[in-house]
């Protein structure tokens, strides 16, 4: 009994910091969910980006808001390259990429959509190179832009 009086103060003040740290967690998940949703919402998808990211840092256990900002991330990445547009494709891959390996601790908390993830943003960055590679006015590998391809 005497031990446990000595250590109660110690067990008190541990508990109190392991709560706030979790409020003060799901507080900025939230906050900065809500303002990517907004930000998605009119259209600033960079900086959009950039607070889902956030959110994922933020992870604990039983965040519902981390699971949500993958599935935006996922979905804007998707959208993105149906749209052609390669670069908010890759922000928004990269985002999840390292938002995710940020968080792995002892163990990956979202292993599939972690690995989803690389793997696409491989297959991206892949793509980009590719056409990188390409001459911009004709789409022919070695072409150059004074030289038409039909001649």
């Amino acid at each position: 009994m005497r031990y446990f009086r000595r250590i109660l103060p110690f067990l008190i003040v541990g508990i109190f910091l392991v709560v706030f740290t979790v409020v003060r967690l799901y507080n900025q998940s939230s906050t900065r969910f809500h303002k990517a949703e907004e930000l998605r919402g009119s259209g600033q998808m960079a900086d959009a980006v950039e607070y889902y990211e956030w959110t994922i840092q933020g992870y604990f256990p039983w965040n519902p808001y981390v699971p949500r900002a993958l599935a935006a991330l996922e979905s804007m990445a998707d959208r993105s390259l149906k749209e052609h547009q390669t670069h908010q494709a890759r922000q928004a891959l990269q985002a999840i990429v390292s938002g995710l390996s940020v968080i792995e601790h002892l163990r990956q908390p979202f292993p599939s959509q972690y690995r989803q993830a690389r793997e696409k943003l491989k297959q991206l960055e892949t793509r980009m190179r590719e056409q990188a590679t390409l001459s911009p006015a004709t789409n022919q590998p070695g072409a150059s832009a004074a030289t038409p391809a039909a001649e």
